[in-house]
């Protein structure tokens, strides 16, 4: 019998607006790749409304009636996405929340996976892994980012995460023993073979990514460079409705940003397709605010030989980047408040960076990036973690069914 492993949480893994979806599936499919079988149990939750583009109109199709679990197959993983009325985690009702519960322990019951895995430390996420525990499953929690603090994990047998220093910032903290896999990059569907490079491109122009970094290296290149063009392709939040929240360091009632302001800015939407995006590309600007666990967009640029300028000392974005570029430090200010501009004079290393980079070749930088951020090597690292738990074969053991909080009679049935 094979390696079974079914992956559980209400955070949809189709996800355009989540990095830490698309990490997921990413490495969901490369354990498929090396003869794991995977299923996944999920729902029609998303970190944002605009995320939900892989499913066309999703809100007309909840209306008339999709099928519940709705099935899809995708890169030998079938997925199963129990309908919710709302896109929200926190809006899930109380029988869509016991509906989501009692499907998963069908599926402990009836698929019988030697690894439970998933990521969500609401009420729900938190019964799932007592379940796992309760049924000797071993359960698996993957960390995308550092907002877990003081939790204990004490029902999961293995928790990991992409970046050393997100390992090493949960041991400091909260004493948690957390492992590092590296990032899952599947090069094919991000890595484009042409090239056509025109524009400084800065993806989700939220605060926390910082917009207002962004908009002031903007501003300041429309003098100082007038021909450089610069791209945002607008996820979770929208650039234009962002602007004219930013407010001056001075004065938070003065609020001088108007779209009208950026014509050497064009806008792109959400997309599926980021071989575009980065086929466009000249220097990736990541300038985010808050702690980035890796910054996944940094490595597929880096990958299609982008260098990239981003925020120095951010949890693991240097790791991201490889080397491939240049690492600026935030202004302490803006790190207070996300929504503040900055100075001309706190704006300045940016811009430098941007020069700099734009003259310099990082061709041995792009060759031990390629090493670094390779996906079977990651793989090869999750594995070896997840290996002496598949060598339980809790799918053998008849207490999956018996120790259960549900338990199926011989027709089937819960009793």
């Amino acid at each position: 019998m094979g390696k079974k492993l079914l992956y559980v949480s209400p955070f949809n893994l189709h996800d355009t607006s989540s990095g830490a979806a698309l990490q997921v599936r990413t490495m969901l499919e490369s354990l498929v790749k090396r003869g794991i079988e995977v299923k996944v149990l999920s729902s029609f939750v998303f970190d944002s409304p605009r995320g939900t583009t892989y499913f066309g109109n999703l809100e007309e199709e909840i209306k008339r009636g999709v099928n519940s679990p709705a099935i899809i197959h995708d890169s030998g993983i079938e997925y199963r996405y129990l309908v919710c009325q709302n896109r929200d985690l926190n809006l899930m009702t109380y029988k869509e929340l016991w509906d989501f519960f009692q499907y998963f322990t069908m599926m402990c019951n009836t698929y019988r996976p030697d690894i439970a895995m998933g990521y969500c430390v609401g009420t729900i996420g938190v019964a799932i892994q007592a379940e796992s525990k309760k049924r000797g499953i071993p359960f698996v929690y993957p960390l995308c980012n550092a907002n877990h603090p003081h939790f204990e994990f004490w029902d999961c047998d293995l928790i990991f995460t992409e970046s050393k220093a997100t390992a090493n910032l949960y041991g400091i903290r909260d004493r948690l023993n957390v492992c590092s896999t590296g990032i899952f990059i599947d090069k094919d569907k991000c890595v484009t073979q042409e090239r056509d490079p025109q524009y400084i491109t800065f993806v989700n122009p939220s605060p926390s990514k910082g917009a207002t970094i962004f908009a002031k290296i903007a501003e300041v290149c429309k003098k100082e460079l007038p021909d450089l063009k610069f791209l945002v392709i607008d996820t979770r939040v929208s650039f234009v409705e962002a602007l004219p929240l930013m407010h001056l360091s001075s004065n938070k009632e003065k609020c001088p940003y108007k779209p009208q302001q950026f014509t050497n800015v064009d806008f792109m939407k959400a997309t599926n397709n980021m071989k575009e995006v980065y086929k466009r590309t000249k220097v990736l600007l990541a300038p985010s605010i808050a702690y980035e666990s890796w910054g996944r967009v940094i490595s597929e640029a880096v990958l299609n030989k982008v260098p990239c300028v981003i925020s120095g000392g951010n949890g693991g974005m240097e790791e991201a980047m490889a080397g491939a570029g240049i690492a600026v430090a935030v202004p302490e200010a803006c790190k207070e408040d996300h929504l503040r501009i900055p100075t001309n004079e706190e704006i300045k290393p940016w811009v430098s960076a941007i020069k700099k980079v734009l003259k310099s070749d990082f061709s041995k930088e792009f060759e031990e990036a390629e090493k670094q951020l390779d996906i079977e090597a990651s793989t090869d690292r999750l594995l070896e973690l997840l290996e002496p738990l598949f060598m339980r074969k809790a799918s053998n053991s008849p207490h999956i069914i018996h120790n259960g909080s549900l338990r199926m009679g011989a027709d089937g049935n819960y009793r």
